[in-house]
């Protein structure tokens, strides 16, 4: 008897581990319902527009960088097989051979997250919706992300 009680336990438990996994991406804690705003805005506010933005992008009230990396890992498992996003990551690397360097050569999470960056995350963002309410991310998205590499 304990022994059917232990597997039934072991399982659940392994059920709750996978849901809560980076790389389980069924329901992502990000916000796919807004534009960002933050290049738009006047030169002098963009910087606490940016932080908004991400904040609303992560569902987030306050900066939580454990909930943003579990989410950027989910995201990643989403995207990285992607033919358009395995071009931008290979474009990031032959354009930046340091950071790619600094990466190492096998490390494309964290040459992922740089897309989460100032000068990026417009439209990282924009292909991320792109890709959790149409099941794609479109090839002009892509270019647009591209361009500014």
């Amino acid at each position: 008897m304990k022994s059917m009680r232990r597997r039934r336990t072991d399982t659940n438990t392994r059920k709750r581990a996978k849901a809560r996994s980076p790389g389980y991406t069924k329901s992502l804690a990000y916000d796919t319902s807004f534009s960002c705003t933050y290049q738009g805005t006047p030169e002098h506010e963009q910087d606490e527009q940016y932080r908004a933005d991400m904040l609303r992008a992560f569902k987030l009230k306050a900066w939580d960088g454990s909930v943003v990396m579990m989410t950027l890992d989910g995201l990643f498992a989403r995207l990285k097989d992607l033919p358009g996003m395995k071009s931008v990551i290979s474009t990031i690397r032959a354009r930046h051979p340091l950071l790619a360097h600094q990466c190492g050569s096998d490390d494309d999470r964290t040459v992922f997250q740089l897309l989460f960056s100032f000068d990026l995350f417009d439209r990282m963002h924009a292909a991320v919706c792109d890709l959790l309410e149409k099941g794609e991310i479109g090839k002009e998205r892509m270019d647009q992300l591209s361009e500014n590499l």
